[in-house]
């Protein structure tokens, strides 16, 4: 029995330390990485087409979940998006706080 069988007669539980990838997201992010490996955050030529694949991936996600694109944020991996997480639900709840001065540098 290869690996890959095995995978297909067992219930994967784990899901927190990793996930398997969808055939389809993983063929997209194999040509996007050997296609367009520019930096999107740059000024030059060579950005622009992942500029606009980043801007277009912002507004799917983004109508399915009923959000605005510029609410959509991706990040480098779970503990970032953890922190983001924490840091914004306490920030946007300093003002409850009487000494959120302290909290603010």
């Amino acid at each position: 029995m290869t690996a890959a069988n095995s995978l297909n007669k067992i219930i994967y539980a784990d899901n927190v330390a990793t996930t398997k990838i969808d055939d389809d997201a993983l063929a997209l992010m194999t040509d996007l990485q050997k296609n367009f490996f520019a930096n999107p955050s740059t000024t030059y030529r060579l950005s622009r087409p992942l500029k606009k694949i980043l801007r277009e991936s912002r507004e799917k996600i983004a109508a399915c979940i009923n959000a605005e694109p510029k609410e959509i944020i991706f990040t480098s991996g779970g503990t970032e998006s953890d922190n983001w997480a924490i840091k914004s639900a306490v920030l946007a709840h300093l003002n409850e706080c009487p000494n959120y001065n302290h909290f603010r540098h």
